[in-house]
């Protein structure tokens, strides 16, 4: 199995090794989504 995901899913994995980032980067993606809709 090759990891060629899509590199989305990628920035959300690297992203998860500190979840301090992790929690301000789902909160900015929350935000953004509220704001669309």
């Amino acid at each position: 199995m090759s990891d060629v995901t899509n590199p989305h899913d990628r920035l959300i994995r690297e992203t998860l090794q500190d979840k301090e980032d992790a929690i301000s980067f789902l909160n900015i993606i929350y935000l953004r989504m509220y704001r669309i809709f």
